[in-house]
């Protein structure tokens, strides 16, 4: 499975990065894919974190409240694998090299899409699936 793909956008439904959450097995159905991040609206809230393997902190979003989890990020990160959960934003879909989805650009995207919100301490994200 390449992940769950979306786009957020603004209030103004203006794009801003296509997005990338981990997929998981959703035991009601087998066929079926369930991100950690359901359907409803949630505060995202501006801090300073540390993801597993890294040596520094950096600045980024998490999700707050969502139900079963916690510690969900927005973060740099191409392929399914690069998440545990977390939102990776990219500037758009590429093919990977085995016949799979990945986002591009992430690392561009992640920085545009925070020196748009650098005033921002936090903003209600709206989850549609």
């Amino acid at each position: 499975m390449d992940g769950v793909f979306g786009e957020l956008s603004d209030d103004e439904g203006k794009h801003l990065c296509f997005t990338l959450e981990r997929s998981y097995a959703d035991l009601n159905a087998l066929e079926a894919i369930s991100p950690k991040l359901p359907a409803g609206e949630y505060k995202c809230v501006k801090g300073m974190h540390r993801l597993s393997g890294m040596a520094e902190e950096f600045e980024t979003f998490e999700v707050m409240n969502v139900p079963g989890h916690w510690g969900i990020l927005f973060h740099v990160g191409n392929y399914n694998e690069d998440s545990e959960g977390c939102i990776l934003v990219g500037e758009g879909l590429g093919r990977r090299y085995k016949n799979g989805v990945m986002l591009t650009n992430s690392k561009k995207a992640f920085a545009k899409l925070m020196a748009l919100l650098k005033d921002v301490e936090q903003f209600t994200l709206l989850v549609i699936l």
